[in-house]
């Protein structure tokens, strides 16, 4: 009786030592495995791997295959990292104003082009009609759920949100009204997050023009200040684009003086470039193709001419009468072999950007003001990219203005053709 109790409680007592070393092969094998180097052995293997290390301890008799746990797979042992959540970014467009819509899409195509190409990034609309009101809303929305903004597009929008103070990395797609005649009426930093003003408008683009004719100019006006004439019709965006000419060329000490041109007076308009004086050393026309031509036969000869891409976009026949004329062009248009332009696909015929040059320019803008708003999320500093609408530059810190120098083209006969000197290089 006693021997049998004896015997049962020895029994059940290695049951239970029996039951606890399985139990710990079963834990412990996956652990083990994992730290052996191209080891592909069961649960019995990696408790011979354990127990080794235990010195005076005899290993046990290898288990059955039946017994051995599996050994565990690469997913179950190793789970990829979650990818990141895409950043959202907001642009705020006047796809609901008649007038603009087409415009905002283009811009919106390009965006998205670039944001395909940048990965993980989601872009979305914020439509508005570019009333005041419409604008703000799209405004606050923009900065209170998304990552990035873009927006607004027009000089009374971005009027508006420049009287906020942004919350996100914000590219603003014009200036203000204001800016214009005096630059200081931009602070030299705005408040809040990192906000930049980007903007393809003609007079700064004239700025730009007057700093180009004056370098070409330089040497055989060595001793006198060099003389422009700047011709514009009475349209504002004309007198504004003739006005930064005006301004950029008197800053560099020249002088500058202006023919207004209409239907009237356009007819005797070589009467009174002869009775103004002196010859000029550069003449900046401040009009459109169709403007421009009206007055081509009436500039005397051997002056270098100089115009926009405004002036520049019409048909080959239109090109040849005012053959000769340089302007700033973006590399999207006239150097598709430019690495930047290389780099993102070009819009499918019929599709938002493809209508025409000033559609691609848009698309062009759209591109680079995505490119823009990821730089100034990388953090503060100043910023230099190589973009499809030309070289761009700007520190937020201080002047939030980005500075765009497009490529030199040239009308040749019926086509535009980008200049072999670049708008910083030296004299021709």
């Amino acid at each position: 009786m006693h021997a049998a109790h004896r015997t049962n409680r020895f029994t059940h007592r290695f049951a239970a030592c029996r039951r606890s070393a399985l139990l710990a092969a079963l834990l412990l094998a996956p652990a083990l495995a994992l730290c052996q180097p191209g080891s592909q052995t069961g649960a019995a293997g990696s408790m011979q791997l354990a127990q080794a290390s235990a010195p005076g301890q005899t290993p046990p008799a290898p288990q059955t295959p039946a017994a051995q746990a599996p050994a565990p797979t690469p997913a179950a042992a190793e789970a990829p990292p979650a990818a990141p959540a895409p950043r959202r970014v907001a642009l705020v467009l006047p796809t609901l104003n008649a007038n603009l819509a087409g415009s905002a899409r283009a811009v919106a195509a390009g965006a998205q082009a670039a944001a395909a190409r940048a990965g993980n990034l989601s872009v979305e609309l914020i439509a508005t009609d570019d009333s005041a009101e419409a604008n703000l809303n799209a405004w606050r929305r923009a900065q209170a759920e998304f990552d990035l903004v873009i927006g607004p597009l027009t000089r009374a929008g971005v009027a508006t949100a420049a009287t906020q103070q942004a919350a996100r990395p914000t590219v603003l797609l014009n200036t203000p009204p204001t800016a214009d005649a005096d630059r200081q009426t931009i602070p030299a930093a705005l408040p809040g997050a990192p906000t930049v003003f980007f903007s393809l408008a003609l007079d700064a683009q004239a700025r730009l023009v007057a700093r180009a004719a004056l370098r070409d100019i330089r040497t055989a006006t060595l001793n006198r200040r060099p003389r422009a004439w700047v011709l514009h019709t009475t349209t504002p965006l004309s007198r504004r684009t003739a006005q930064g000419f005006n301004e950029g060329f008197v800053a560099l000490a020249g002088e500058a003086t202006a023919f207004e041109i209409t239907g009237a007076t356009v007819g005797g308009l070589a009467e009174r470039l002869r009775d103004s004086g002196n010859l000029p050393d550069v003449i900046f026309i401040a009009m459109d193709n169709v403007g421009a031509r009206q007055v081509r036969s009436a500039l005397p000869e051997g002056v270098p001419v100089w115009g926009t891409a405004l002036t520049a976009t019409g048909t080959r026949r239109e090109l040849a009468e005012l053959s000769g004329l340089r302007f700033l062009e973006m590399p999207w248009i006239i150097k598709r072999d430019h690495p930047a332009v290389m780099s993102y696909a070009r819009p499918a015929a019929g599709s938002p950007g493809a209508d025409g040059d000033e559609d691609a320019r848009l698309y062009a803008f759209g591109i680079d003001a995505l490119r823009l708003v990821l730089a100034l999320a990388e953090g503060p500093g100043a910023i230099r990219l190589d973009g499809v609408t030309g070289q761009l530059s700007v520190d937020p810190r201080g002047d939030p203005r980005v500075r765009l120098a497009p490529m030199v083209a040239l009308i040749a006969e019926d086509e535009v053709v980008a200049d072999p000197v670049p708008l910083d290089g030296p004299a021709r």
